[in-house]
């Protein structure tokens, strides 16, 4: 018996911990982009107020939100303008003092990551 359950318990856990991270990371963007909505109302006129609501109440929209602004950071990046923004805010993230060693850090690990050879 004891090695059914272990059996079960190798078989849904993955599952379960993916479930979990996926609704953490979900809930998280959900949050920041409420955030942003109340920011939002106090730049943006009243009128504009009820749609802001609206789209705060949509769920995941925040995702789709993440992967348009992913795919723009992508395309302006591509060409001399962005490559020469992404220099120079390299530059100005690696010469801060307390940043420069958690910038450096993430920026080696996800250049690894994504390298093709990684």
């Amino acid at each position: 018996m004891k090695k059914y359950i272990l059996t079960g318990l190798l078989v849904w856990l993955p599952l379960v911990i993916t479930i979990w991270v996926l609704k953490s990371v979900i809930g998280t963007l959900d949050d920041v982009f409420a955030w942003f909505m109340v920011v939002a109302r106090t730049v943006l006129p009243v009128s504009i107020h009820p749609v802001l609501a609206d789209l705060q109440r949509v769920p995941g929209l925040s995702v789709i939100i993440l992967v348009t602004a992913l795919w723009l950071t992508g395309v302006a990046v591509t060409n001399m303008v962005g490559q020469w923004l992404l220099n120079r805010s390299n530059w100005v993230f690696s010469n801060i003092p307390i940043v420069k060693s958690i910038y450096n850090s993430v920026k080696q690990v996800s250049d690894t990551l994504f390298s093709s050879s990684g």
